[in-house]
C-alpha cells in the first residue's frame, strides 16, 4: 500500500523520506484519514435528558452545548467524514476539583460527532483512548480511520437513502 505524507497539528512533516508501506508521527496510509477537534466540555450523561410531565425530552443545559459545539466540530472537521471502522482519542481537562466519571461524557461526544457529520456512525468505533489531562483545551479529540470501508458503511448508507 502507497504511504501519503500528510502535516499534522502535532507531528508535523520534517521532509524526512520513508520508503512505501513505512509509516512515522505525520504519515497516514492511503484511504486513512484523521481529524482533530477541539471542544468545551461536554455535559455529564447524567445531565442530557429530563423527565417532565411524562416526557422525556434534551436537558437546556445539552441543548445550550450541541448548538454552540455543532457547527464548529464541522468546521474543525473541514466536512469530512469517517465512514469506516475508527479510534477514538479524547483528551479533557477537569473544570474543577470535584469527583467525576471520566466515561460519563462518551454519549454526548458520539453524538455530536455523528450530528455533525464527522463520522458515518458511532457503531464503527472500535477502540477509545479517554483520559484526564491537567493543561490544554477543555476537550481534544482525534478521530482517526482505521482502514479503508469495508462495505458495511456503504450497506447502511444504502438503507438511509
Amino acid at each position: 500500500m502507497e504511504t501519503l505524507a500528510i502535516q499534522t497539528y502535532y507531528a508535523g512533516f520534517h521532509g524526512n523520506r520513508h520508503t512505501p508501506g513505512e509509516t512515522s508521527p505525520g504519515y497516514l496510509r492511503l484511504g486513512e484519514m484523521k481529524i482533530e477537534i477541539e471542544m468545551d466540555l461536554p455535559p455529564s450523561v447524567n445531565n442530557l435528558y429530563r423527565l417532565g410531565k411524562g416526557n422525556v425530552y434534551r436537558s437546556p443545559k445539552y441543548v445550550n452545548w450541541r448548538n454552540a459545539t455543532l457547527w464548529s466540530v464541522s468546521l474543525q472537521a473541514q466536512f469530512r467524514k469517517i465512514s469506516t471502522e475508527y479510534k477514538l482519542t479524547i483528551r479533557v481537562v477537569k473544570p474543577d476539583k470535584r469527583k467525576r466519571d471520566l466515561d460519563n461524557i462518551l454519549k454526548a461526544l458520539s453524538d455530536i460527532l455523528e450530528t455533525a457529520g464527522v463520522i458515518e456512525n458511532d457503531h464503527f468505533c472500535q477502540h477509545i483512548d479517554l483520559a484526564w489531562v491537567k493543561e490544554g483545551p477543555p476537550c481534544y479529540i482525534v478521530i482517526e480511520s482505521m482502514g479503508e470501508d469495508d462495505g458495511e458503511a456503504k450497506q447502511l448508507r444504502k438503507k438511509r437513502k
